[in-house]
């Protein structure tokens, strides 16, 4: 379980348990500031599930909103370049 913190972007706080990801989520102090920047927990290994039809996906692919929007974020941070790297 994680929860996820909107303006960071990233899971914060990971539990065993919903409990356990809301605990840890206070003791990272992640979600506190600012106060309700988090959602969740979720029981997703690390940030949100995304389900789209077949044609949405399509859709998206053609879209150049999409790409436009795409276009400036920065590539892999160097740990997660590497596939091989230990779970955290």
């Amino acid at each position: 379980w994680f929860s996820w913190h909107r303006s960071l972007h990233k899971p914060v706080g990971f539990g065993f348990s919903p409990e356990g990801a809301v605990a840890a989520a206070r003791g990272e102090r992640a979600c506190l500031t600012p106060p309700g920047s988090c959602d969740g927990p979720f029981p997703f290994v690390t940030g949100p599930i995304i389900v789209m039809s077949m044609s949405l996906i399509r859709w998206y692919a053609g879209s150049r909103d999409i790409e436009t929007a795409v276009q400036p974020c920065p590539g892999p941070r160097n740990h997660d370049a590497n596939p091989n790297r230990s779970p955290r």
